[in-house]
């Protein structure tokens, strides 16, 4: 969201927020009002008041002075209860787990409601946290920017590429399907008995890729249908793979990426229509989830994690809703093999280290402009290409490039440019073979690679012309004759598989009727046609509605079984249509761009200066010294936002925290705590050096060989899970603790 857009969060009307404050009991509700107006005259009349403290609070110059109060860590707070929207407490809290302790997040949520920024609604059992509608005007900015809560940093281009995996791009998508179409050809089997790979064709995948794992593609590939199983190999599944061609090239790497991420879930009871379903906004889900960061920016990971969760959290609902397998469960730990698979699909890249934490950055990919995916030159026409197909050439690809894509080396190999296309791509790797990648990309014409185009009905003029429109050149002579002479060999000993029809002489007049005629796609030989039918049971329907009503249909001869299975692959089915929409289809999720430079200091500054402004009013105001040691601590937890408040008998005087030697201050510190019944943050001195921070309920003071003991009673969490258990109590002397924070209730849970 823009940062100077309206926020999509929408308080709750000014009479509900009154009503909170009126229903508190009145002890909690009178210690809110005396924070604010000091002594209350009595007889109490709370509906006044209630007006009296909203007309304060709409005071421009109050509103000016909270505004300039507001820190980095208000914010972060602030914006993620927008965000979350109305969140309990304990879902805040684990929103900001690592950054903050315990203690240190209950103490700035405690403050932002002294402070009367936040407070606490109660909704069917439960509290919920929400922003003071009277201060819209206030926190509508810090609700608009949300940088704060998705750290980034300036940088990101080429100068911080690390060394990791080659980058995918259309070449190497098409060298991936020739490898693996032809492994299987030349190895006859290319899966093991126990349905992994044949080690020959890893070894010589390690060989041909050096700088990438092959395997994790080729595994999203056959999930989303573009490799099929077929006989003891792969093929690829040209109507899928004409479809995808036409999505843009971030849109075909989010499928990949699906189709990596759903590979290992895949089961043999999902049917294509279901998983088809599940990828399909799965890919949705990744496009909003990159479409989410700026280009040129570094990203740590616990930022991503954050976006990956917030992502789920507002898409669970769409595969729910579909009755759908759930979205990533990132509170499961499937965060880091999701950021795993953007990275292996080459949607991010890792780019080294910032501040000390590990940083990555959304990949700049072909056809996008600077400021990232669909702001390109090419994203007018990607969306055009969904509603209509791009011109194609007969072999399937699109029309003659206005620059060369491809350079013949050798009469029999070519080079692939980076520009080629995808269509042009995965033509050549129907009837090529991929000879290497890196740092160019060269195909291969073989016979073998010939007679695998001409199987997938390609013709040697086919293939020269595309060789022809991808040079912008005539290819050589000697091959134009040579795949002539191997197109006339091909059609001299056929093997057909399919439907085969075998009409009477005195029925062979049905070949030429209406129903059967389009179905025929070869005469194999008088009376004898093979049919372009998915089954028996179509083609007798067909016969059927013809007029025939006797249809011999005997059972195949069987081979002798394979001995060997394909294991998970067969979960993979191969029929049906797939057509690819956009995943970028829908509402795209708002970029988070990165507060204006220089904005945070300036509030710093307004806010040091109201602050010294109060804290000489307060010298001048004659107060006794604990009253001024109380006000002037309220100054610097920013509760006093005018010079009205400076007088005494705000509120009961409370210490919240006291370090080291100070003995009186950690003694009144453990005695509020203990006659509240709240906890308390303990720093001591750890054995491994640094701090150990514990956190637990006072029990007691105690004295005992001439010092001052706390009997605490300490709490834990297990599992990382918000439950909480009790341990048994320890007992530390106030001398060694290095810090004592109480850590107050809210007034609005009692």
């Amino acid at each position: 969201m823009n940062k100077n857009s309206p926020p999509s969060w929408r308080f709750r009307p000014q009479d509900e927020w009154k009503a909170c404050i009126l229903t508190l009991p009145d002890t909690a509700c009178f210690d809110l009002l005396r924070s604010v107006f000091g002594n209350i005259k009595t007889p109490f009349n709370k509906h006044q008041l209630m007006e009296k403290l909203a007309a304060f609070l709409l005071r421009k110059e109050i509103q000016d002075t909270i505004a300039a109060y507001i820190n980095n860590d208000d914010h972060r707070i602030i914006a993620a209860v927008a965000m979350l929207g109305e969140p309990a407490p304990a879902a805040l809290e684990i929103f900001f787990a690592g950054e903050y302790s315990c203690a240190e997040f209950h103490s700035l949520l405690l403050n932002l409601e002294e402070r009367l920024i936040l407070y606490r609604l109660r909704e069917e059992g439960n509290y919920r946290i929400s922003l003071n509608p009277l201060l819209e005007p206030v926190l509508a900015p810090f609700i608009a920017d949300r940088s704060v809560l998705f750290p980034s940093f300036p940088g990101g281009g080429e100068e911080r590429q690390t060394a990791g995996p080659q980058p995918l791009d259309d070449r190497i998508f098409a060298a991936i399907i020739s490898f693996v179409t032809a492994q299987g050809e030349a190895q006859k089997e290319f899966f093991k008995t126990d349905g992994g790979i044949r080690k020959k064709i890893v070894d010589d995948g390690r060989q041909i890729f050096p700088n990438l794992d092959i395997w994790p593609v080729v595994e999203g590939l056959r999930c989303i249908g573009l490799l099929e199983t077929d006989g003891a190999g792969l093929a690829p599944d040209k109507k899928r793979l004409a479809s995808f061609g036409r999505l843009g090239f971030r849109e075909r790497l989010e499928y990949l990426a699906a189709g990596i991420y759903t590979a290992p879930q895949n089961t043999e009871a999902d049917t294509w229509y279901f998983r088809r379903g599940y990828i399909r906004n799965l890919a949705r889900f990744i496009h909003r989830f990159i479409s989410t960061f700026e280009q040129g920016r570094l990203y740590p990971r616990r930022t991503l994690l954050r976006f990956a969760e917030i992502q789920e959290r507002n898409g669970g609902a769409l595969f729910r809703n579909e009755g759908l397998p759930p979205a990533p469960d990132f509170a499961a730990g499937e965060t880091r093999r999701f950021l795993a698979v953007l990275e292996t699909a080459g949607l991010l890249r890792a780019a080294g280290e910032e501040s000390g934490e590990a940083v990555y950055t959304p990949e700049k990919l072909p056809g996008e402009g600077p400021d990232g995916p669909d702001k390109g030159p090419g994203a007018a026409l990607f969306q055009s290409a969904l509603q209509a197909p791009a011109p194609e050439s007969p072999d399937g690809a699109r029309l003659p490039p206005e620059q060369p894509a491809i350079a013949m080396d050798t009469p029999f190999s070519c080079i692939l440019y980076p520009e080629i296309d995808f269509p042009g791509a995965a033509t050549l790797a129907s009837f090529c073979d991929c000879r290497e990648t890196g740092a160019t990309v060269r195909f291969e014409i073989t016979r073998d690679s010939a007679v695998r185009g001409f199987d997938r009905g390609l013709r040697a003029e086919d293939m020269i012309g595309t060789l022809e429109r991808l040079s912008l050149s005539a290819p050589d002579q000697n091959l134009a004759w040579t795949l002539k002479d191997w197109e006339n060999r091909y059609s001299a000993v056929s093997l057909f598989q399919g439907t085969v029809l075998m009409l009477s002489e005195d029925r062979r007049y049905l070949a030429e009727t209406g129903p059967l005629s389009p179905l025929i796609s070869r005469t194999l030989a008088p009376g004898v046609y093979l049919l372009a039918v998915s089954g028996k049971d179509e083609a007798a329907r067909i016969l059927q509605k013809a007029g025939v009503d006797i249809i011999a249909q005997p059972p195949p001869a069987l081979p002798e079984e394979k001995g060997y299975s394909a294991m998970t692959y067969s979960a993979y089915p191969s029929t049906g249509s797939f057509v690819f929409p956009g995943s970028g289809a829908g509402d795209p999720a708002a970029p988070c761009p990165a507060g204006p430079p220089g904005l945070r200091e300036e509030r710093e500054k307004a806010a040091e200066e109201r602050k010294e402004k109060l804290r000489e009013a307060l010298r001048k105001s004659g107060l006794p010294k604990p009253d001024q040691d109380e006000l002037a601590a309220r100054i610097e937890r920013r509760q006093i936002v005018s010079e009205s408040q400076l007088t005494g008998g705000l509120a009961r005087h409370e210490k919240l925290e006291a370090r080291n030697l100070d003995y009186v201050g950690k003694t009144i510190v453990a005695k509020q705590a203990i006659a509240s019944g709240s906890l308390v943050e303990v720093l001591l001195p750890s054995l491994e050096g640094g701090e150990k921070r514990i956190m637990g309920t006072p029990q007691a003071l105690e004295k005992s060989g001439g010092e001052t003991v706390l009997v605490l009673r300490p709490l834990t969490r297990g599992g990382g899970q918000s439950k909480e258990k009790q341990e048994e109590e320890m007992r530390i002397p106030l001398g060694k603790i290095g810090l004592l924070r109480w850590i107050k209730q809210s007034i609005f849970t009692g």
